[in-house]
């Protein structure tokens, strides 16, 4: 908006500078049309000549005003240079403060991401929690069932304790079978030992099934020694291997009991085939008792066989169980080996991103501060919108007073119009008198006489303007030269200081544009324009003065450029000389850094050159205060 409105205002600028050019070329052309119209006029009363010396000394006001626009012009000119570089600087600022909205946008985006990514983190940490505890109750559960399989193995070592009992019984009965073989005749067999051997038979085909059975239960031990073999490749736990030891000391305990079971089995073989050698001989009859006594010690034998072989089938259920049980815990432990390194996994990503969020917490809160400061300079620059809608009131202010005074030139030019035909009717009636003839021949040698004197002083004040103009040009090259001096000096103060303290962007720019306020808001005194007195027309012929000849303009220095013209009066020379040592003295001081004394020096100057008469040197000495003002100024920023 502030760049619009700058642009807005250079263009009512322009605008205006073309009408005032316009007005100016047509007041030229007025002026060739009333000299073409004295011209013409070559006798007229004395009346006549009063009115054309009035007309003159309003050309004179005329041209006072033009001279007085076109010092307003170069007001204008000045101003629009200083508003065509704060359009410059105010539209790279804008760039900036856009760039600028535009990273505070991307930067409230990734906020709200931060924010989310945050709230997943705590959700993550909550469900980490959540399973930590889960894990500590189920190692408390896997301690628990730990403590049970215990129970249990201590159980199956007492079995296999009863079980090595009953051997050393089976045997101490085998041993009493054999010292009893001498008691039995050959001779005589009864029906009692065809029973016992029927008996035996029966013993013998239960004794091979459960050798049958042993010798599966040792296939399925060694298939699950194979399995544990294959197992031992993956890392397990101490509780694990422990369990292991105890498994492999119940297999080789197994692996005895079914030894000593073959061993019962060929005893029992050999015996079969004695009693089928002794299957015709009959027993003695006194030790027919003996063998009944035999045989029930035979069936006490077998049915503790009968136990026997219940509590090794209940100890393979028991095995089976238990393998099933070391597989299960097995395969769980693997896969909480595996969750828990997914987890840990987890924790060190979110570790990372945590990190990160934190790094990014902190350039956050270093933008925040960018856009509060940013949002400081939005405030500035408002500001600064006011002061130059303030800038465009003044403008359209002179627009309207400059308007008004044209209107009244042409009021004017047309009261002259409506003169200057009545004169020439008064001219055509009053032919007849020789005597007014006479008259107006003289008054038109004065006339010619006061147009050349005119004329020259047209040439005179057209040379002087020229002279202005490029004094104008070469201060404001100067001024120009000194800003780039200053400008240099301000980028290596600049960075010495960002080399010592980086101070922020934005109180740079603040101080600047409070500078540049403060040149704004600071009112140039006006000019005191003072008009010539009128002087009586005198009728006495005056000799004819000669064309003065234009000097080439040579560019001066600000404190010379009043010493090298020169003045009509003597008084006059020695108030000129005097103004330039005083504006010799406030360069001196501005140079030597004294700034107040130099504006203290200025303001007694300005009071003083309202006593000089002449107005272009008053003017002069004005453009040079001007000048050394826009000096201090420059220096102190």
């Amino acid at each position: 908006m502030a760049s619009q409105s700058v642009d807005q205002k250079l263009k009512e600028i322009d605008k205006l500078s073309a009408q005032l050019l316009k007005k100016k070329a047509e007041l030229e052309k007025k002026e060739k049309a009333l000299l073409n119209k004295e011209k013409i006029i070559k006798a007229t009363p004395t009346q006549v000549s009063s009115e054309i010396l009035e007309k003159e000394q309003s050309i004179r006001t005329k041209e006072k005003e033009l001279n007085a626009l076109e010092s307003k012009k170069d007001v204008l000119k000045n101003q629009l240079d200083g508003l065509q570089t704060k359009s410059v600087e105010f539209s790279r600022e804008i760039k900036a403060a856009r760039n600028l909205e535009k990273k505070d946008q991307e930067l409230k985006a990734r906020a709200e991401e931060f924010k989310l990514a945050f709230e997943d983190l705590k959700k993550i940490k909550n469900i980490v929690n959540l399973k930590q505890q889960e894990l500590l109750t189920s190692t408390k559960t896997i301690s628990a069932r730990e403590k049970v399989i215990s129970k249990k193995e201590k159980h199956i070592n007492r079995l296999e304790k009863e079980a090595k009992s009953l051997e050393l019984k089976k045997k101490a009965i085998e041993r009493a079978i054999k010292d009893k073989r001498g008691l039995i005749n050959i001779s005589n067999v009864d029906n009692n030992s065809k029973r016992a051997a029927e008996t035996l038979r029966k013993r013998e085909e239960a004794v091979k099934q459960m050798v049958v059975k042993l010798s599966e239960a040792r296939k399925l031990l060694k298939r699950k020694e194979s399995e544990l073999k294959l197992k031992k490749a993956v890392p397990l736990p101490k509780q694990t291997q422990k369990q292991d030891l105890s498994l492999k000391k119940k297999h080789a305990e197994v692996n005895s009991i079914l030894k000593k079971l073959e061993s019962v089995r060929q005893i029992l073989s050999k015996k079969e085939k004695e009693l089928k050698l002794r299957e015709n001989v009959s027993y003695a009859p006194k030790r027919v008792n003996q063998l009944h006594v035999f045989e029930k010690q035979l069936a006490e034998k077998e049915m503790g066989l009968a136990r026997k072989e219940r509590k090794i089938e209940e100890l393979k259920q028991m095995i089976g169980y238990l393998n099933q049980q070391f597989e299960n815990k097995n395969k769980n432990l693997l896969a909480r080996e595996a969750r828990m390194n997914q987890l840990i996994a987890e924790k060190g990503d979110l570790e990372a991103s945590i990190q990160k969020l934190n790094a990014d917490k902190r350039a956050m809160g270093s933008q925040f501060k960018k856009l509060a400061d940013l949002e400081k300079r939005e405030m500035y620059l408002k500001k600064i919108g006011s002061d130059l809608m303030e800038a465009k009131g003044n403008l359209e202010s002179l627009k309207r007073l400059t308007e008004t005074r044209v209107e009244e030139l042409l009021t004017k030019e047309q009261e002259l119009k409506t003169k200057g035909v009545s004169i020439e009717g008064s001219i055509k009636t009053r032919d007849s008198a020789a005597i007014e003839v006479e008259n107006l021949q003289r008054q038109k040698v004065l006339l010619e006489q006061t147009i050349a004197s005119r004329k020259n002083e047209i040439d005179r004040l057209r040379a002087e303007k020229q002279n202005h103009i490029m004094e104008i040009e070469q201060g404001r090259t100067l001024v120009e030269d000194k800003a780039r001096v200053l400008a240099d000096r301000e980028t290596k103060l600049q960075e010495l200081s960002a080399s010592l303290v980086q101070p922020q962007p934005h109180q740079q720019v603040q101080g600047r544009f409070d500078k540049i306020k403060k040149l704004l808001t600071e009112k140039q005194p006006p000019q005191q324009v003072q008009q010539p007195p009128t002087q009586p027309i005198q009728q006495q012929p005056q000799p004819v003065p000669q064309p003065i000849p234009q000097q080439q303009f040579q560019p001066q220095p600000v404190q010379q450029q009043f010493t090298q013209q020169a003045m009509p009066q003597t008084a006059m020379l020695e108030e000129v000389s005097d103004f330039d040592s005083l504006l010799s003295t406030a360069d001196s001081l501005i140079k030597s850094g004294r700034f107040d004394e130099a504006n203290e020096l200025i303001t007694r100057t300005e009071r003083i050159s309202v006593k000089i008469d002449n107005a272009d040197e008053r003017r002069k000495v004005n453009y040079a205060l001007r000048q050394l003002k826009t000096e201090i100024k420059l220096a102190q920023l």
